[in-house]
Formats: structure tokens, sequence, C-alpha cells
């Protein structure tokens, strides 16, 4: 056996083992490693079951709910199966709409709703001459006779080509967009299918006299509007322009005549809505007050049980600022159906025109619960909250205003939908917003009232009303600098304003320019002195 020396082994002395390159721990390191996996798999299984069972226990606590919930609907028989469900948006269930019940909001005063439901009507029967005609009728009375008006009625003629009444709103339409000798010949035709037609009578005479005493031309344009869409928002601004002179074909007594035939056609109309309209249509061309009363009394008189003829009593008598008058007919047509928007909403106007301004707010608030809120109606809520010095609310309404008009959108995509649209809606627009802009200042909200002056002068720059505005709103923020280049821009704009000047003078001197402050207060007085600044 040999000695065991100290010296080193050499390579070909080393176990297999180790010329491989392991050691001693390579074995445990092993072990350890698949320890640890299996210690990972075993913590995400328990942890995966953990989250499951979590979410089985929420699901059933959740259903448990719900069967108490539905269980509490049954006891007081609010289940779905008990009560009617409304289709989905996108439904394509044709609407259960009786035509009897839709006519009759004619009557009634719902001329808007009316006009929504047959709409969707005609969308599963397009070709119905009913609600096709129906749905003329209801355009003829919103003032509008344009080419859905005319394509509804072809529609209808296409099944009824023999139909009195039908053609009779079609002289209607013409009439409307004063084409009045085809209007004539149209009426000739319904009455030679109908003797009795008492609009197509109505129709025939109005045109008649028309032609030969052509109403002015400041006044031509639809009969009638009682559409608030397109209201302007400034009282001041409706003042009826005076009729101007026109070569007669007739004589004063000749035109007396024909008035007094109208008069009598329109007292023996009974129930037939469109002839009291045409008649008092065509007096309010003419500007016949008297006549025009006359047909409205009748309309009341021989329906005293339907709200459309009070309110459009009350429209006239509105026009013709006799407010306690139409107070009082508006009043009448909401007795006779509370859900008459429209008569509720002029209803309103007239109690803010009264300077009744608490009441105005509370008959608004109750025409935005009925969903009959126009562009127009927020602004007059709006005026009515800011004399109650309400400007947080007024501010808002005047907002919704504007957004009536424009829509929810990006402030670059609200100027090109503004600039679209006609130009009096467009002066409705810059209205709206220069008083919003306006009464943040009075709530001293200067920031935004900047912000919002920044965007309306971006859709219509050099509107001066809305740098007045923005430059006060820089003097409340301390940014003078600011303020006199907008009171620069509006002086150089209109140069006779002379509150401007003395803002401007107040401007400099806060900036130490004191000359120059000195000649815009010899400027300010001589505007309010000599009208002209120099």
């Amino acid at each position: 056996m040999k000695k065991q020396t100290g010296e080193m082994k050499t390579g070909k002395d080393k176990p297999d083992s180790d010329r491989r390159g392991y050691s001693p721990l390579d074995s445990f390191k092993t072990r350890a490693t698949f320890v640890t996996c299996a210690f990972i798999w075993l913590a995400t299984a328990f942890f995966s079951f953990e989250a499951t069972a979590q979410n089985e226990f929420k699901n059933s606590d959740k259903a448990q709910r719900k069967q108490k919930k539905l269980q509490k609907k049954r006891e007081k028989g609010k289940t779905v199966s008990d009560r009617v469900q409304k289709p989905p948006k996108n439904s394509a269930k044709k609407p259960v709409e009786d035509l009897a019940t839709v006519e009759a909001m004619i009557a009634n005063g719902q001329i808007r709703r009316g006009t929504r439901i047959t709409r969707k009507m005609i969308r599963f029967e397009p070709g119905s001459a009913e609600w096709n005609t129906l749905m003329a009728r209801f355009l003829l009375h919103s003032g509008k006779a344009d080419s859905r008006t005319e394509f509804a009625l072809k529609v209808a003629l296409q099944s009824k080509p023999e139909d009195s009444s039908i053609i009779s709103l079609l002289a209607m339409s013409k009439l409307l967009e004063q084409n009045f000798s085809l209007a004539k010949d149209l009426a000739k035709a319904a009455l030679k299918i109908n003797p009795g037609n008492v609009t197509a009578k109505t129709i025939e005479l109005v045109a008649q006299s028309n032609i030969e005493f052509p109403p002015s031309t400041n006044l031509a344009g639809p009969l009638l509007k009682q559409d608030d869409d397109d209201a302007v928002v400034e009282p001041e601004t409706t003042k009826t322009k005076p009729v101007a002179a026109v070569q007669l074909s007739k004589t004063v007594s000749e035109v007396s005549k024909d008035s007094d035939s109208l008069i009598k056609i329109v007292e023996t109309a009974g129930t037939a809505h469109d002839a009291y309209l045409v008649a008092a249509a065509h007096f309010r061309m003419h500007m016949n007050k008297a006549r025009l009363l006359q047909v409205l009394n009748a309309w009341v008189k021989n329906n005293p049980k339907a709200a459309y003829p009070y309110y459009m009593r009350g429209l006239f008598e509105e026009e013709f600022n006799r407010l306690d008058r139409a107070s009082e007919d508006f009043q009448k047509a909401l007795q006779l159906n509370p859900l008459c928007v429209q008569a509720m909403n002029r209803y309103a106007y007239v109690l803010f025109r009264q300077k009744k301004y608490k009441e105005s707010v509370e008959t608004y608030d109750m025409v935005e619960q009925l969903n009959g809120m126009y562009p127009a109606s927020f602004g007059h809520r709006a005026d009515a909250l800011l004399a109650l010095n309400d400007y947080e609310n007024a501010a808002l309404d005047y907002g919704r205003a504007v957004r009536a008009y424009i829509g929810e959108r990006e402030a670059s995509k609200q100027i090109a939908a503004a600039k679209e649209m006609s130009k009096m809606r467009q002066g409705n627009v810059r209205l709206l917003w220069a008083r919003k802009v306006e009464t943040l200042n009075k709530a001293k909200k200067y920031q935004r009232a900047v912000d919002e002056a920044r965007v309306l002068l971006m859709f219509s720059p050099g509107y001066t009303r809305a740098m007045d505005a923005r430059q006060k709103a820089y003097q409340a923020l301390g940014q003078y600098e600011l303020a006199l280049k907008d009171l620069n821009g509006m002086i150089s704009l209109s140069p006779r304003v002379a509150p401007w000047y003395k803002d401007r003078m107040e401007v400099l001197t806060k900036l130490g320019r004191t000359k120059e402050a000195a000649a815009d207060k010899k400027r300010w007085e001589n505007v309010l002195q000599k009208g002209v600044p120099e």
C-alpha cells in the first residue's frame, strides 16, 4: 500500500466527475432550483384559486342583490313582464300611433311633437297617403313650405290623385311661397272635386285678393313663423317695419268687400284649422289688425275646447304688445292642454317681457322638463336670470343657447358650423356668446371670460362687443397692455363711441402714460358734445 504524500494529484488521478467540471455543490443546486420552481407553481395556483373564489363570491353576492331587487319589483307589480317595454333606439319595430290621435295634435297645439311622430311613421310607411298628408299639414302649420312639404304631398297624390284635401294643401303650400296664380288654380281644382272644401274656398279668395292687391315686399316669405329656432334674441330688433307703398289694382271699397267675404267663409269654417290659418296669415301680411282679430276670435269661438286657436291668438296679441291678453290666451291654451309646449314657451317669454323674471324662469324650467326648449328659450331664461343677479346660471344658459345652435364640439368645429348658418342665426350666436362673456365678467370669472371671447373673436373677428367685454376682463386681471390693445382696435373700428375713450384714458393712466390719457379725455368730451373725437 502506497503512502499518501502532500503532492498534488495530476489530472489523470482525478475522478471522472471532477474532469467534467462539476463540483460537489452541483447536485444540491439542481435540487434547490427544482424546489424553487415547484414552490412558485404552487403559489401561483393558490393565488389563482383564491382570486377565482373571490370572483365567485362577488358574483354570487351580486346575483343575490339582483334577485332581491327583482323580488321587490315583483311585489310592486313593476317587473319587466308587467310593464310595456320601449323598443331600443336602433330597433326596427314599427311604432304604434293612431292617425286620428296624431291629427288631433294640431287642435291641441302640439305641432312640433306631431311632426316628429309623423316623420317616424313615414319611415315605416313611406308610401302612406294619410301620413304624408298629415306631415304636410304639420309643416305648413309651422310656416314651412319647402321641398319636404312638396314631396310629402306628391307621394300622397300618387295614391289619391282626386283627393280634394290634398290638393288644397298643395294650394296652401304655393300660397305660402307667394305663388298666388298657381295657388288659385289648385284651389279651383280642389273645389271641383269637393265644392264644400272650406280651406280651398279660403285659399282661392286669398290668392285672388293677393294677385290684385299684392302684400308689401318687406313682409314676403312664410305666412307664419311659430318655430322659435330662428327667433331673434333681442326684443328691440323684432319691431315690424312699416308697410311699403304698393300700386293697387283695386279700390279700398273693393278690398273691403273681399275681406267681408273672407270673414263670412271663416265664420262657418268649423274645425277647418287650415282655413283659419290662411285667413289670419293673409290679414297679417296686409297689417289689417282689425280683420286679423276677427279671424282669430272666430277661430276661438268655433273651437272653444281646442288649445291651438288660443295659442295662435296669443301669438298675435303678443306681436301687437297686448301682453296681458296674450298671457290670458296662453294660459287658456295650457289649461286645455298642459303639454302644449309652444304655448308654455311663449307664456314664459311674455312673463319675461312683463318683468316677472322669477315666474318666467320657473315656467322655462317646466318647458325644459318637457324637452321643449329652443335656442332662444335658453337665451331668454338667461336674460331673466341676469335680471335676478344670478350670474353663474345666466352664463350657463347663454352657453346652452350657443351650443343649441352649434353643438357640443371643439372650438374649430363650432366656428365652422356657425359660419355655415344663415346670417340671422349667426347674429344670434354672436349676440348670445357676447352676453355669456359679459355675464362671466359680472360673475368675476375673468379668465374664463377672456377664453370665451378669444373663441368668439375667431368666429367673428372685429366684433366690438366681444372686444369690449374682453378688455374689461383684462383690466380686472391687471393686464393693461392687452386691454389697451383691444381698446385701440375697438376705437379704430368705431371712433364715435364715447365710453371707449374714457376706458382707454383710465388704462393709459394706470400705465403711467398721462399725456396720452389727457388727449383721450379731450376726445371723450368732444364725442359727448359734438359726436366726433376731434
